[in-house]
């Protein structure tokens, strides 16, 4: 559950918020602003890379509930009450690009270009693929 929306990410389309859960886990939290088509292939995705052992955040499922959105219009217009796809925010990660194929982990990252490809992931740009432990 949501316990504190804390503020608006500097970046994402879907317009996501960081927010403390009951875990006291800060999470990169996507609701309505994603769709619920988009919530659901987040979750999936989720799932998928887990399965092939791709290195992702934890994620989970967040309850938003409607009294956090009161004083907060632009979370109440993007986040919304009710379920919500939260990635836990982590910060020894390291963006992934093109550039970086020969130099980094090559099997890693082409797997990640591979599990992109395959689940058509529409998020990512030409030079950004997703965001690896650098541990």
């Amino acid at each position: 559950m949501v316990e504190e929306v804390m503020e608006r990410t500097a970046t994402g389309v879907t317009q996501p918020f960081v927010c403390r859960l009951s875990d006291d886990h800060a999470y990169i939290v996507k609701g309505q602003g994603a769709t619920r088509r988009g919530l659901v292939s987040e979750l999936v995705a989720g799932l998928l890379a887990q399965e092939v052992g791709l290195p992702i955040p934890p994620f989970v499922l967040a309850d938003v509930r409607s009294p956090l959105l009161r004083t907060n219009a632009e979370a109440r217009s993007s986040l919304g009450a009710g379920l919500a796809f939260g990635s836990r925010q982590l910060f020894d990660v390291v963006e992934v690009d093109r550039g970086m194929l020969d130099n980094h982990v090559p099997d890693l990252l082409r797997a990640l270009f591979l599990f992109d490809y395959w689940i058509a992931n529409g998020d990512r740009t030409g030079s950004v693929w997703a965001a690896i432990p650098t541990c």
